[in-house]
This record gives structure tokens, C-alpha cells and sequence, in this order.
């Protein structure tokens, strides 16, 4: 291990939000507290940021100037010399050792520009979905165009509306930029999952230096509880079994809703369940017999923890996830967990703390639910078997440490 203080920037677009925007607050806020590192950190666009937070697009005009750029150049950006310019400008001031990336699409930072921060130091980027290697879109779901065993990969694109959203056929254009700009510039790219590493050992990726570290979870903050004593407390049945399913938009077609709805409706004990949703949008084409409670949105780990705690099964029915931090959080918080097939979240459910159902098939997943709310199976030792997981595999600290050790790697090398 280096003994030298390492300086490190943190770069994504968004400081709070999704699974991203998670994983780099911890490494952000804990890092410099259990080791030798000074950290930093700018991000592309927001205003309610901590004020050691530097934000690249700050101000209304530079802010309607890039609305005005997204727009112009669909949200796939080449260059960026303002956002370079800040980023290069932290760069000299701090003497930065390392530039840490996670989600750079957005259009907050230029696909070529990589390459210009990875010439003054080193670069990490981790990655948190699939953009980095296809056309255009973050998940591209069942679609293989972009692997490199396709005479023009992502020549023509089927799902131009997938985010990033693209107005006209440029895919292939836009993946061979990316090719050029991220192969071959020592960049130390990082994914959560054996799954993801798998697919980038496919593209044009296959040829980099690729880690797998796995998400971390904060034991602190999701922490198993008393599931009776929650419901009573919320004034909810303790004879049903609670199912609970959260999305960032209950219209967001990654996150299978519509798998979910059939399989409920399908249940034969529908009685015995009630479900609780979190997340903006409506719950529409539920039978009537089922009890629904829709909680909206939440906002702070502490309330998203009770939520946890208070449901018997986290439910996430999803067409494209990476390495979820919400499968994490419901382990850590003692709820067991039934997923699809996709992405890494086989590797985060084991047999005696979830079930896994093949992607799409609503029926099996119906038959997983009747069969836990008909009490086949003994939940409160699947929850003590969670926490038991989320402390032994995924903790925060484990992550951290692994971190901590490739940023040692990479300063030995300069």
C-alpha cells in the first residue's frame, strides 16, 4: 500500500440520484475518513449539492447554454471544451493523482474528452450501465448489436427512444467514436458485476484493463428491524404478507411493472398480499382484490430503510439492471429478495436468501409469490440470512477497501 496521500476527483453527472450517484457519495464521503485520500468532486448539472461540491453547468445561462447543446447535439456530445476546461482547471489546482468517473452520459462531458483528462493523470471510470459500448442507450436490453462480432456493430438501431434518446440513426457512427476515444488511452475501467465484465470482454472494451468490485452497502443506515412492530406502527395488517416493489417512475420500462402486474393478477391468495409501491407514477390494471399501497417517492436512506424492514419481499421483476444497490439495501435491512435473470443480480440473491425467476415469465414469478404468501417458506430466517449476506459480502467497508487498493495500484505506476 502507498503511504503518499492520494488525491482523487470524483466526476459524475448527477451527486445524488440513482445507484451511481450512491456508489460515489460513499466513496466521496468515507474514503478520505479510513484512508490516506483527499477527495473532490464536481458533477455536471444540479443545485442542491453539499457546498464542497463543484458543479460544472452552475448557473442559469450555462445552463440554458447546454439545454441548447443537448438539444443540437442529441445528447451525445463529442466535446465539451467548458466542462474539459473546469475539470482540467481542479486537475492543475489540486495536483489531482486520479480522476474517478462513473456515469458520463447526459451530455455534461464530451465522449472525446475523456482522453484529454487520462493524458495529465491517471483515470478510473466505472460503469454503471452499458453505455460506454453501445450506440447510444445505457441497457440495451435482449439487443447484441453492439458487440464486436457484428460486421458494423449497432448499425441500425430498433430502440432510438431507449435513454439516451436519439432522434436519427447515428448509432454506428457514435459507437466507433466511443471506440476510438476509450480503447487503448489507459483508462482502468471498473463494473460491479462479473456479468457486465462478461459482456465488455464482447465489445470493443475487451482488449482494457477491467476490475470487477463489487457495490457496497451502508450497514448503518439499512439496518434489519422488528417487521411486526414496524406494521404496527403503520397500522398495517400483520395476516398479509407484504411484497414491496420500487421504481424511479413506475413508467420506466427497465423495471418490469407490467411483469409485475400480470403475475399478481394471476395469484390465487390475493388476499393474503398486499403490495407496497415506491416511486413516482400510478399503479394501473391491478385487480381489485388486491390491497395497494402506493408511498410515492422517498427520499432519505432512513425512511427507505423502514420501508425495507416493514415489506417481507422486495420484488424486482427488471428487463436490465447492472449490480442494484436496492437488492443490497433490502438484504442489509433483512428483507429477502425475488428477482429476474438479468444483469448481476443473480450474483447478489443466493438460494437461501431470494428466488430467481428467468426475465419476462410472469408465471413463475406468480407461483414464487403464491407460494410465499401461502407460507411455504420461513421468512424470518431468510431475513436472518440477508443481513448475514449484506455483512459478510457487501458491505461498504469491503468496497471501500478494494477502491482504496487499485487507486494504491495505479500511483505506483507513475
Amino acid at each position: 500500500m502507498s503511504d503518499r496521500e492520494i488525491k482523487v476527483l470524483f466526476v459524475n453527472s448527477f451527486y445524488k440520484g440513482g445507484g451511481a450517484e450512491n456508489i460515489m457519495r460513499q466513496l466521496y464521503e468515507n474514503l478520505p475518513e479510513m484512508y490516506n485520500v483527499t477527495a473532490y468532486c464536481i458533477v455536471g448539472r444540479e443545485k442542491d449539492v453539499p457546498y464542497d461540491v463543484e458543479v460544472i453547468y452552475k448557473s442559469v445561462l450555462s445552463r440554458a447554454a447546454n439545454l441548447i447543446i443537448r438539444k443540437n447535439t442529441e445528447y451525445m456530445m463529442l466535446h465539451d471544451k467548458f466542462s474539459l476546461g473546469k475539470i482540467l482547471k481542479l486537475i492543475e489546482i489540486h495536483k489531482i493523482d486520479i480522476v474517478h468517473f462513473h456515469n458520463l452520459h447526459g451530455n455534461y462531458f464530451g465522449i472525446r474528452d475523456v482522453a484529454e483528462i487520462a493524458k495529465r493523470c491517471k483515470v478510473i471510470w466505472t460503469l454503471h450501465d452499458m453505455w460506454a459500448v453501445t450506440g447510444h442507450c445505457a441497457q440495451p436490453i435482449r439487443c447484441l448489436r453492439w458487440r464486436t462480432d457484428n460486421e458494423i456493430p449497432c448499425a441500425k438501431c430498433d430502440n432510438l427512444e431507449l435513454a439516451p434518446p436519439l432522434r436519427r440513426q447515428k448509432t454506428a457512427k457514435l459507437i466507433q467514436e466511443k471506440r476510438k476515444a476509450f480503447t487503448n488511452k489507459n483508462i482502468q475501467f471498473v463494473v460491479p458485476s462479473i456479468w457486465l465484465k462478461k459482456r465488455l470482454e464482447n465489445s470493443f472494451l475487451c482488449n482494457e484493463d477491467i476490475s470487477v468490485i463489487e457495490n457496497g452497502v451502508d450497514l448503518e443506515s439499512f439496518k434489519k428491524k422488528d417487521k411486526t412492530a414496524e406494521r404496527q406502527k403503520n397500522k398495517i395488517d400483520t395476516f398479509k404478507t407484504i411484497f414491496l416493489f420500487s421504481a424511479n417512475g413506475m413508467n420506466n420500462p427497465y423495471k418490469g411493472l407490467d411483469i409485475l402486474i400480470q403475475a399478481l393478477n394471476r395469484c390465487r391468495y390475493k388476499e393474503r398480499i398486499l403490495l407496497l409501491a415506491v416511486g413516482g407514477g400510478k399503479l394501473d390494471g391491478l385487480s381489485e382484490e388486491l390491497e395497494i399501497y402506493n408511498v410515492g417517492r422517498i427520499e432519505s436512506d432512513k425512511q427507505m430503510n423502514r420501508i425495507y424492514a416493514l415489506a417481507d419481499v422486495f420484488i424486482m421483476p427488471s428487463r436490465a439492471e447492472n449490480y442494484p444497490c436496492s437488492v443490497l439495501e433490502s438484504m442489509a435491512s433483512g428483507t429477502p429478495v425475488i428477482g429476474s435473470d438479468v444483469g448481476g443480480i443473480p450474483e447478489q440473491i443466493s438460494e437461501d436468501t431470494g428466488w430467481i425467476f428467468c426475465d419476462g415469465d410472469s408465471e413463475k414469478l406468480c407461483m414464487i409469490i403464491d407460494q410465499i404468501a401461502a407460507g411455504k417458506y420461513n421468512l424470518t430466517e431468510y431475513a436472518k440470512r440477508c443481513r448475514k449476506r449484506a455483512q459478510s459480502v457487501f458491505c461498504k467497508e469491503r468496497m471501500l477497501w478494494r477502491y482504496y487498493e487499485l487507486y494504491c495500484r495505479l500511483i505506483e505506476e507513475i
